[in-house]
């Protein structure tokens, strides 16, 4: 008789949680709200046929609200920077600079709550922010970090050899639905290109892989949970009422939602208890969310940006070690080879699953990368190894 194959332990699914602005994208994008601001002004200007203001008076309502909300901001960080206690040298422990951090939440809701008095937004509508989206995508001043397309076109893909990987985005972005508008252009613009490369001159293929792979991406990013904040009533014929809903401002607020994923996940409402929940993100905002996953990422450019750095020299001085991810990668797998398990199937699932308790352990803790690509190519190690 022939002795039935152990079953093969398969690692579990994979919470993955990305920052945006910063993360996925290059630099910070929400100067690119501004300019919808400023755009929407003008078209309205134009259709009431509203002539220029002369030489002699300030610049547009909006530019000039914008420059005055922006620089209250800086004032009033820099002013409760100046006399918070303890500074940052003498903030030795996690929980000194998670402190720090949630101490920053007036000072956001503060500014959010000019911006609604401004009414910047007001009469902006979806169509506004899809446009807006567009041009930064297709002017390039708006780029995503390579491999942003691995990671969420497998989002919610769920197959009978390999456990699914569940992506989302956590953002202290103003609008969740610029960042929507964002990527779903993105995806349409790698989807002509792929298609245009495997094209002839006479023939497109529309069910070619390319077309399929840029498919199920666009379905996956139309799907895609988006936790961050809104601009209220786009969807209304009169456009936004110009008010700012969401309550993600603050590094606490992130760390809020993770703990919240962890507890929906224990509790089976969603996923399962034994899901890895990894975030991924690049500034001082992120700090609580990264250290609350299993598996925190911070993605660094070389040389760092300002806000990168300030993440860095924080987990420094916390005394949290921050290594690459490269060497997590090399964790997976580690412990199966020379190892010859006794006792039949049952045993020697059950080493499988005692190797992958400790390897997930090994995995725990903070790493860095270069770009997305990296950590597309953990989450596929993670989701595949076999032990």
């Amino acid at each position: 008789m022939t002795a039935t194959p152990p079953p093969a332990v398969l690692r579990p699914p994979v919470r993955l949680v990305l920052d945006w602005d910063g993360t996925v994208t290059y630099k910070d994008t929400l100067h690119f709200l501004g300019r919808i601001c400023a755009s929407h002004q003008k078209q309205t200007q134009q259709a009431q046929a509203v002539a220029p203001p002369p030489p002699a008076q300030p610049p547009s309502t909006n530019t000039a609200a914008w420059d005055a909300i922006v620089a209250a901001y800086l004032h009033d960080y820099s002013a409760h920077a100046a006399h918070y206690h303890p500074p940052p040298h003498q903030r030795t422990r996690p929980a000194d600079e998670s402190a720090w951090l949630a101490s920053l939440q007036p000072i956001e809701a503060r500014s959010a709550a000019r911006v609604t008095a401004a009414r910047l937004f007001a009469g902006v509508t979806a169509a506004d922010v899809r446009a807006g989206a567009a041009q930064a995508i297709d002017s390039e001043e708006l780029r995503l970090r390579p491999g942003w397309a691995d990671l969420f076109a497998s989002n919610g893909r769920r197959g009978t050899s390999s456990p699914g990987i569940t992506t989302s985005i956590l953002s202290v972005n103003w609008s969740a639905s610029f960042v929507r508008a964002c990527l779903l252009r993105a995806a349409e613009k790698k989807a002509a290109v792929a298609t245009e490369e495997r094209s002839s001159a006479d023939l497109i293929e529309a069910k070619s892989p390319a077309a399929v792979d840029a498919q199920a991406l666009q379905r996956a990013l139309q799907g895609l949970r988006i936790n961050a904040n809104e601009i209220a009533g786009l969807d209304q014929p009169s456009g936004s009422s110009g008010q700012l809903d969401g309550a993600i401002r603050t590094s606490a607020d992130k760390r809020a939602h993770i703990d919240a994923l962890r507890a929906r996940v224990a509790t089976g409402e969603e996923g399962g208890d034994g899901d890895t929940i990894v975030y991924v993100g690049d500034s001082a905002t992120d700090f609580d969310a990264l250290l609350a996953a299993d598996v925190g990422v911070c993605v660094r450019d070389e040389p760092m940006g300002g806000g990168q750095r300030e993440l860095a020299e924080a987990m420094e001085r916390v005394g949290v070690p921050v290594r690459r991810l490269g060497e997590a990668t090399g964790e997976l797998g580690k412990g199966a080879q020379g190892e010859d398990e006794e006792g039949g199937d049952e045993a020697a699932a059950a080493a499988a699953g005692d190797r992958e308790a400790r390897q997930r352990q090994r995995q725990r803790g903070v790493w860095w990368v270069r770009d997305l690509r990296e950590v597309a190519e953990y989450i596929g190690q993670v989701r595949g190894a076999r032990q």
